[in-house]
């Protein structure tokens, strides 16, 4: 399957100097967390957009070796509704499935899966909806 790249613009947090790293809380900071930290604002810094290309790795033949990742297929049991509504099951049968695969394409004698993070558009949680939900929104930049 032929991929596409995509032109798109990208948001990336500034880096103002020494001292200056950007930073951002989500929720308020308590008055001992200003005090342990020193940092008074919930945010500090600047959001720059940087246009970029983003390249579509299918059919492009990376490996775990040479490229320091690899895109592979992968069978689940889990249908898509319990990927999103189910986080017992995610656990109990998509870890150990994740686990196999890491293990056959790595080498690892062992692995432990011991977190995920559920992304999608429709039905996350934020703050204009008031959903809960496990499942977060797109992020918003360029993260670790």
């Amino acid at each position: 399957m032929p991929g596409t790249d995509l032109q798109v613009k990208l948001k990336y947090e500034h880096d103002e100097g020494p001292g200056k790293a950007p930073y951002l809380y989500f929720a308020p900071l308590s008055d001992e967390e200003k005090e342990r930290t020193g940092r008074k604002e919930q945010m500090r810094g600047k959001t720059v957009e940087i246009e970029t290309i983003v390249r579509d790795g299918r059919n492009q033949k990376h490996s775990l070796d040479k490229h320091s990742f690899e895109l592979v297929e992968q069978e689940t049991a889990l249908t898509t509704e319990e990927f999103y509504n189910d986080q017992d099951k995610v656990k109990s049968v998509y870890y150990p499935e994740m686990e196999e695969l890491i293990k056959e394409k790595t080498g690892a004698a062992h692995v432990v899966m011991f977190h995920h993070q559920v992304r999608a558009q429709k039905n996350s949680a934020t703050t204009e909806t008031g959903e809960a939900s496990s499942i977060q929104p797109y992020a918003y930049g360029i993260h670790s």
